[in-house]
């Protein structure tokens, strides 16, 4: 069972805060919604073979690739190979239900974990926030 860790995590440099902020500003979240999620953030070293999200676990928490790639697998089979601004997880953030796919770290890396919580704020303060996760889940149909 893949839980998001938690220890070991860092507030993000702002080299990472700025990958985030692109990775979030290319969607139709509010600028103050993105700074408010950037802010919730922590961030995650991992290495090659990092469980980051399973498959069938209950989570709510978004993910952002920093760096490096990670691979993406539905029922075992790979969908994809995202690198850094990949937002991954947003079934589990938008519907509070069990990861479709399952995420490991490929190459060293970093990731950024933004709480279930503060998502769920984003999207009370910013309907449109909601519409980022559908469409984001929409084009990619994986994590």
């Amino acid at each position: 069972m893949a839980a998001t860790p938690v220890a070991g995590s860092r507030a993000p440099t702002p080299g990472e805060r700025r990958v985030l902020q692109r990775g979030l500003g290319a969607t139709p979240v509010p600028p103050d919604q993105v700074e408010h999620l950037v802010g919730a953030a922590r961030v995650l070293d991992v290495v090659p073979g990092t469980l980051l999200l399973e498959q069938g676990d209950m989570g709510d928490d978004l993910l952002v690739v920093l760096d490096g790639i990670v691979e993406v697998r539905r029922s075992g089979r790979l969908v994809a190979h995202p690198g850094p601004g990949t937002v991954l997880g947003e079934h589990g953030a938008r519907h509070l239900g069990p990861r479709t796919a399952a995420v490991t770290a490929v190459t060293r890396g970093r990731v950024a974990v933004l709480p279930g919580r503060a998502v769920r704020l984003a999207m009370r303060r910013a309907p449109v926030a909601e519409e980022l996760l559908e469409d984001v889940g929409r084009g990619r149909e994986v994590a």
